[in-house]
């Protein structure tokens, strides 16, 4: 057998932003031959229980524990990949909690704005649309936004 050269330090799952569960992220991973994947969903770690469980499927692969979170510095936003995490680290939940919470805040004041601006949404519409594509009213992105305008023919693509 062929020694796995590549890896993928940075994927998402349907428990944030991404398209595919962290199940079929794990298999995806292991027929594309990676050496490892980390699963690094968007302030949640809420998709690494699936990813472990399909991962032992798979001794082939490397499954590395992570987390995107996002950080305010005086220029903007950023994205901060954090790999190696301890999920049961007080201070990492605080932190997804934090951030958890301040996407709640967030998005009904986003939905405001696209109605403001002339555009049918709801904040039930977006719910829907992150709960249909496998994930949960826990994290919800400018992804499930756009999907959710994208469905009610307010736009033509998420882009």
């Amino acid at each position: 057998m062929a020694t796995r050269k590549f890896i993928d330090l940075h994927a998402h799952t349907t428990a944030s932003d991404g398209s595919l569960t962290p199940a079929e992220l794990i298999a995806l991973a292991d027929k594309l031959e990676l050496a490892a994947v980390a699963v690094t969903d968007h302030d949640t770690m809420a998709g690494l229980a699936e990813a472990r469980t399909e991962a032992a499927k798979h001794p082939n692969l490397n499954l590395a524990v992570g987390v995107e979170v996002s950080a305010n510095f005086p220029g903007g936003t950023m994205h901060i990949i954090g790999l190696g995490i301890d999920e049961t680290a007080p201070p990492v939940n605080d932190l997804l909690a934090t951030l958890s919470e301040g996407r709640r805040q967030r998005n009904p004041k986003i939905i405001a704005k696209l109605q403001q601006l002339g555009l049918e949404i709801e904040m039930d519409d977006v719910t829907a649309v992150a709960r249909e594509l496998g994930g949960s009213d826990e994290i919800i992105s400018r992804v499930h936004i756009a999907e959710a305008l994208r469905r009610r023919g307010q736009v033509a693509s998420r882009q």
